[in-house]
């Protein structure tokens, strides 16, 4: 098995993304013996400052968005080419809990692409 592909371009708004981790799956709840995934979608960056992040949208009828215990997880998008690729890194989820709709923040791989070649030889 080889490791996940570092990204090989920018990631633009609208993509999904697939999050892993062991986080809880409501605000009563802060971790999970299982590892649980869901697919959110990235906000274009021009709605937000910093720019060694993504974020996500927890949009659609039901609301899936990290949570506590998710940090530090991998954001994960299948490339065109089949290949998947980690785009992020959990960092962040709304500050009103997890069962909201606010966006979530993620390290942009990308942004850190050389950084991460240099320290890891990847």
């Amino acid at each position: 098995m080889a490791p996940v592909a570092l990204p090989s371009g920018p990631l633009e708004g609208g993509e999904e993304v697939t999050v892993s981790g062991v986080g809880g799956t409501s605000d009563d709840v802060d971790h999970n013996d299982i590892l649980k995934y869901i697919t959110v979608t990235t906000i274009t960056n021009s709605d937000f400052i910093v720019e060694g992040m993504v974020y996500t949208s927890a949009g659609g009828d039901s609301v899936k968005n990290i949570c506590t215990g998710d940090s530090g997880g991998p954001a994960v998008l299948n490339a065109a080419d089949g290949d998947p690729q980690q785009v992020g890194i959990v960092s962040f989820g709304g500050d009103t809990g997890c069962e909201q709709r606010n966006p979530s923040g993620f390290t942009r791989i990308a942004y850190y692409r050389n950084w991460i070649k240099e320290k890891s030889g990847v």
